[in-house]
C-alpha cells in the first residue's frame, strides 16, 4: 500500500496520453532500478510469458538493457539463496525463451500474410 500511495502522490492517477504513458512507464522503470533490479527482470520475465503483456515486457526490455550494469544486477541477485550468476542467468534465459516463441509466432504471421498476397494478386 506503501507504494501504490506514493504512485498517486507523483501524479500517475491522472488520465495520460500514450506518449505521456510512455514517460510514466520510463519513470516507474527508473524508480524500480533504483529499489530491485532482481524483482523487476523477474517481472518481465512474467509478463513476457503471456503473450497479451508481451509487448509491454518488451517495452520494458527496451528501457532496461541499456542501463543494464552486471555488476549491480548480480550484486541485487546476491540476497537471494542461490549463488547470484545462476539466478541472474535462469531469469535472462527465461525472459529469452518465451521472446524467442514471440518472434516466431510474429514471423508465422508475416509469413502467412504474404502467402495470402500472393494469392490475391
Amino acid at each position: 500500500m506503501r507504494r501504490f500511495t506514493a504512485v498517486q502522490r507523483g501524479g500517475f492517477g491522472k488520465p495520460q496520453e500514450c506518449d505521456d504513458g510512455k514517460q510514466i512507464l520510463k519513470t516507474i522503470v527508473e524508480r524500480l532500478l533504483q529499489e530491485d533490479k532482481a524483482k523487476l527482470l523477474k517481472i518481465i520475465r512474467n509478463l513476457n510469458a503471456k503473450y497479451e503483456y508481451s509487448h509491454l515486457a518488451q517495452f520494458l526490455l527496451a528501457e532496461v538493457i541499456p542501463r543494464f550494469d552486471h555488476d549491480e544486477f548480480l550484486k541485487d541477485f546476491e540476497d537471494k539463496d542461490k549463488s547470484a550468476v545462476q539466478e541472474l542467468k535462469k531469469v535472462l534465459e527465461g525472459t529469452l525463451i518465451y521472446e524467442d516463441r514471440h518472434y516466431n509466432r510474429t514471423d508465422r504471421f508475416l509469413m502467412t500474410s504474404h502467402f495470402i498476397d500472393h494469392i490475391a494478386a
